[in-house]
């Protein structure tokens, strides 16, 4: 997996080769997660996230910018949840079939 500004670009481990470009019109940061079932990946980008049909490349819907840079993007084990962690301590919650909100907190 490499990113490149606005563009992610998946590859075979053994010979290099791109199967899949993820592109957005927001530069992508931080690292980006597969669900545990691999049909999803999620990427930051500034202060909120996307989320993408992992074999199509197709974008699926946006996490809403949270108030601080987002530095982490995660799905729980079991790929119902997706948590967005910002560096001022905000997380937020998110149903990963369609990117609703469960819960948002904020480290004191």
């Amino acid at each position: 997996m490499g990113r490149h500004g606005q563009c992610v670009g998946c590859s075979y481990r053994t010979t290099g080769e791109v199967v899949r470009t993820f592109s957005h019109e927001t530069a992508f940061t931080g690292n980006p997660s597969y669900s545990p079932d691999s049909k999803h990946l999620a990427i930051i980008d500034g202060k909120g996230a996307t989320v993408f049909d992992a074999h199509s490349g197709d974008m699926l819907y946006a996490l809403p910018a949270l108030a601080g840079e987002a530095i982490e993007v995660l799905f729980s084990p079991d790929g119902s949840r997706l948590a967005l962690a910002a560096r001022d301590g905000t997380v937020r919650i998110h149903d990963s079939a369609n990117g609703g909100l469960y819960l948002n907190s904020r480290q004191a």
